[in-house]
């Protein structure tokens, strides 16, 4: 009898042990896979009469080849914010197709399946940016901007695919100035 009541008892140990295993949470965090991220993009079109609150959103074209943008990645579920993330302003680079391109192929950003991201992205690149200093990106002045996020990326296979919208924040206006033969008047100083 006691034969019996100690492989009972074995049994029900390695099968405790196989449960554990299984378990879908590791010291508080989902278990998952790695999962590399593949970006591409898109920048919108803004049309308007001149003023801010007419500005609308008429159509959507491949971001220019060769474009640096720096991109941020924020792991919800560890609690990160923007400010703290341990993937921030990973350079990638756009191609002819939109496809954004990590600029070090050799160290892809890797994300865990069952997590929980937030993605902001922005350019012109700036390399000195940190996690820290990435709420007031430095821009130099006739820079434009664009900036695109995307929240709520749940990975669930080897590779996850994020369609990235950028906006325009800000943009040079350039004006020339030229005097007519007939009004004649007065540009002095006029730059």
């Amino acid at each position: 009898m006691k034969r019996i009541t100690l492989l009972a008892t074995a049994a029900a140990a390695v099968f405790a042990v196989g449960l554990s295993g299984c378990s879908k949470e590791k010291n508080g965090l989902p278990k998952g896979d790695p999962c590399r991220l593949s970006l591409t993009g898109t920048a919108i079109d803004l049309y308007g009469n001149g003023s801010q609150a007419s500005m609308t959103k008429v159509e959507t074209e491949t971001l220019p080849e060769n474009l640096a943008v720096g991109v941020h990645v924020v792991d919800l579920i560890s609690g990160e914010t923007v400010s703290t993330a341990a993937i921030a302003n990973v350079q990638h680079v756009s191609d002819a197709s939109g496809a954004l391109n990590n600029a070090d192929p050799d160290n892809p950003v890797i994300l865990t399946t069952g997590y929980t991201y937030d993605i902001y992205a922005y350019s012109p690149h700036i390399p000195a940016v940190t996690s820290a200093t990435s709420s007031a990106i430095p821009v130099a002045h006739g820079s434009d901007v664009l900036w695109a996020k995307t929240l709520g990326e749940k990975p669930n296979a080897a590779t996850h695919n994020v369609a990235l919208t950028f906006e325009h924040k800000t943009a040079q206006v350039a004006f020339q100035i030229v005097a007519d033969g007939t009004s004649n008047p007065d540009i002095t100083g006029a730059t």
